[in-house]
């Protein structure tokens, strides 16, 4: 078994260079809901629904504060939900994640050991 520690991110084709240890995603399964009912006597039964409201994929990595990454953030931005991201390891381990939006503006901060974070939410993972 090998630990995904050394992840490629690829935002429209092109490999993005980004802060190690900050990749994270949601695969976009979708939140459980778990309720119980009585039968009587004491018996009880689950009733197990999905959220589909929750069902969307997220992706989020941190890059450094270069003149580079600010264009890039600003063009996933501009392009709305035509960014498609794939990430994936040494091990063998991908993920893709199509229409995927940045949902929020992004803060950038800048000065020499700067950075900021780009968050995507999307379809489910495939």
């Amino acid at each position: 078994m090998v630990a995904l520690a050394s992840p490629t991110v690829v935002v429209n084709g092109d490999v993005v260079a980004i802060k190690p240890n900050s990749l994270k995603f949601k695969e976009g399964q979708g939140d459980r809901n778990v309720r119980t009912q009585s039968t009587g006597g004491g018996a009880v039964t689950q009733v197990i629904t999905e959220d589909v409201e929750t069902q969307r994929g997220m992706v989020s990595f941190t890059v450094l504060t270069t003149s580079d990454a600010v264009e890039k953030s600003r063009t996933w931005q501009r392009n709305k939900e035509a960014n498609t991201i794939e990430i994936s390891d040494r091990g063998g381990f991908a993920r893709s994640f199509q229409s995927a939006i940045i949902v929020s503006d992004l803060e950038k901060a800048l000065g020499a050991d700067q950075d900021f974070e780009v968050e995507f939410e999307s379809k489910p993972a495939v």
